[in-house]
């Protein structure tokens, strides 16, 4: 009892309580024992130094502080309230969205005041004499011309702070005698620089965790899933009745489609024509989406080449391109839901992130048309072609915001609200649909990313545009009801954060070809002059003789390597095989799993056999046992007879008869290879 530690002080009374010995035996070791466990107790109290018990304190004293602190912080928390009210009444389905704005109005609050206070405040100190461009702008306008262009970016905001054209190429003292400079080229790159890595390192960093959470360390699978889609489905977030309900149809209708997936897997096989026929149908709309997306791009490639289209008002006619823009990107994710219900795909989660997907590649084809015109014969054209493409940008920026504030919010979820109240049997209840919402939010970001460099405060715009959509959708979302249709939060969630980080690295990876391979403007702009962009960083180093061949050096052509397109394109195949590595790593640990898992249970049904052949010998034993005793008993009874005692004197009759019933003839009947097997199987 003293030698083993795991018995605690209850478990070794006991043991010493049933135990077969004296009561004084009993008192004395229970004694010792008793004893001995304070010595043992007293020691362990001494060994801890005073060093050790005072850094125990400390830590638990920060960690209590930390967590005070982040209670304290939770609730004063940016829209906390709201985010509740709107949990509580609609889940966290619906929750997600509002906190995927919160974290894109977070991301390009740290961008806008970066670039602001290394960029914007420097030139505003700067005072610099009228450049080519404020001359096209010099004269009056009106009210009315000044409203308007705010909605087009160009008259008085073109030679403005907006832009990256009204950015100086000097050096900036203040005041003038200050030996002190700031090089303006230099912060401007570098302030870039640092806002596209900061959004690089939060994206793969929040990708990576999300992909691991959510498909890794559950690639094996949920076991019994009606179990827990009945006891562990529910949203205890959710306050209202009305959400309530929803809930319960959700729940519903997602075991629902789990039988039916069951029921489709217990049918027999579809024939050969009806493969061919879904194949081919899957071809054929995949062709016709492929076709809108190239006649939609031709489409904005033509508005581009034309400037802009006669009209009457010329707001109009300068925001053509824009309004185009806006409208393909408004009717293009209908179109493309009503053809993705001739593909004959059965999972609704399926046919969902395959829209999203094919939404996501129109959008970034029709930004890449774009990017590619400006990129391209037309900067030649332009004295000043990076204002004129942040100007492009800044519209895309607006016409989205009023397409999405007033047409999806306003005419599809609000004005749908007062149809279905005034008249409920002939239009539906509006949803509110999280997946195309969400999409807006990361074209929105994209937008931010692909103009960063060309309009400096683009990031404050697209802050101002998520402050205002979250509100609207705030009153917007009590006209309207939660989609009945199962929605993963956590899956989507995940697939949201693969999207955004696929448009950055297309919107970043646009921006580095402008930066290290295109010749600035040589008119305007803090880098003119200058063979490339990316000669201001490595005029710094004094490493721009890499750009001719004759004169590189060995640092030279480090940079040019790590700095190329082939290094970018190689960092994302390494994160790409990193993922699928860990991907491979947990579909073989799941296969180690289950196979130890069926090791499991084969020795358990070893251990089953050898118990039950235990204790079918121990019964085989019982029973002769029982049969010898009885034999011995009836034996005993006989001999006490009178006949018995003449047997004894006469020593019987038949040979084998004074035998037969003795207790050595009655113990050497029992099987003893049986029973001594089940011994040597327990010993085992």
């Amino acid at each position: 009892l003293r030698a083993d530690s795991n018995f605690s002080e209850a478990v070794a009374l006991a043991t010493l309580r049933n135990s077969k010995q004296s009561l004084t035996l009993k008192r004395s070791v229970k004694r010792r024992l008793t004893s001995s466990r304070a010595d043992h107790a007293g020691a362990a109290h001494r060994s801890v130094s005073w060093w050790r018990r005072t850094k125990f304190s400390l830590a638990m004293g920060v960690q209590r502080v930390k967590r005070n602190l982040w209670d304290a912080l939770s609730h004063v928390d940016l829209w906390h309230s709201h985010l509740k009210d709107i949990q509580g009444n609609f889940g966290s389905g619906v929750a997600s969205y509002f906190l995927f704005l919160r974290r894109l109005l977070a991301l390009n609050l740290f961008m806008g005041a970066l670039l602001m206070g290394f960029v914007t405040v420097p030139q505003l100190i700067y005072q610099r004499s009228p450049s080519a461009m404020r001359s096209d702008y010099s004269a009056d306008v009106g009210y009315e011309q000044a409203f308007f262009n705010i909605f087009t970016g160009a008259g008085l905001f073109a030679d403005t702070v907006m832009y990256y054209g009204h950015y100086t190429n000097e050096t900036v003292r203040w005041p003038p005698r200050n030996p002190l400079s700031y090089d303006l080229p230099l912060a401007y790159f570098f302030a870039v620089a640092v806002c596209l890595f900061a959004c690089l390192v939060t994206l793969a960093y929040s990708l990576t965790r999300s992909y691991k959470q959510n498909y890794i360390e559950t690639s094996m699978g949920v076991k019994d899933v009606y179990c827990a889609k009945v006891f562990s489905a529910w949203d205890f977030s959710i306050a209202s009745r009305e959400a309530a309900m929803l809930k319960s149809r959700s729940i519903y209708n997602e075991l629902k489609e789990l039988l039916s997936m069951e029921r489709r897997a217990e049918e027999d096989p579809p024939t050969c024509g009806a493969r061919t026929g879904k194949a081919l149908a899957r071809i054929a709309v995949n062709l016709v989406i492929m076709g809108i997306m190239t006649g939609s791009g031709w489409l904005v490639y033509d508005l581009l080449q034309k400037k802009s289209l006669q009209s009457d008002v010329p707001v109009l006619g300068e925001m053509t391109v824009s309004l185009t823009v806006g409208a393909l990107c408004f009717v293009l994710p209908t179109l493309f839901l009503a053809l993705s219900r001739l593909e004959f795909i059965q999972r609704v989660q399926t046919r969902l992130y395959l829209n999203l997907a094919r939404v996501t590649l129109a959008k970034i084809v029709l930004l890449g048309v774009l990017m590619y015109y400006w990129l391209g014969a037309q900067r030649r054209q332009d004295e000043c072609w990076e204002s004129r493409l942040g100007q492009e940008l800044y519209r895309l920026l607006v016409v989205d915001t009023a397409f999405v504030l007033l047409l999806t919010t306003g005419v599809g979820e609000a004005l749908r609200s007062l149809v279905y109240k005034h008249i409920p049997p002939r239009v539906g209840p509006p949803e509110l649909d999280i997946a195309h919402n969400t999409l807006d939010l990361i074209y929105t970001q994209t937008l931010v990313w692909a103009g960063l460099f060309y309009c400096p405060l683009l990031p404050m715009v697209g802050c101002a545009k998520l402050v205002l959509t979250f509100y609207v959708k705030r009153v917007s979302v009590m006209c309207t009801q939660p989609s009945v249709r199962p929605w993963r939060a956590v899956h989507a969630q995940t697939v949201f954060l693969a999207l955004t980080f696929l448009s950055f690295v297309l919107a970043t990876g646009t921006l580095g070809y402008a930066l290290l391979s295109i010749q600035p403007s040589e008119v305007c702009g803090p880098f003119k002059g200058l063979e490339t962009t990316y000669a201001a960083f490595l005029g710094l180093f004094n490493l721009d003789s890499w750009q001719q061949p004759g004169e590189q050096t060995e640092t030279g052509r480090v940079f040019q390597y790590l700095l190329s397109p082939f290094a970018f394109f190689l960092g994302i195949v390494v994160l790409s095989l990193w993922l699928y590595y860990m991907r491979a790593l947990a579909h073989a640990h799941a296969e180690m799993v289950a196979l130890l898992r069926e090791q499991l249970i084969m020795e358990g049904k070893d251990k089953v056999f050898l118990l039950q052949l235990f204790e079918k010998s121990m019964e085989q034993k019982m029973a002769m046992h029982k049969f010898g005793t009885l034999r011995m008993r009836e034996n005993a009874s006989t001999d006490l007879t009178p006949l018995g005692s003449l047997r004894r004197r006469t020593g019987g009759s038949g040979g084998g008869s004074s035998t037969e019933g003795s207790p050595q003839r009655s113990l050497g009947s029992l099987p003893r290879p049986q029973h001594q097997q089940g011994f040597r199987y327990l010993a085992q």
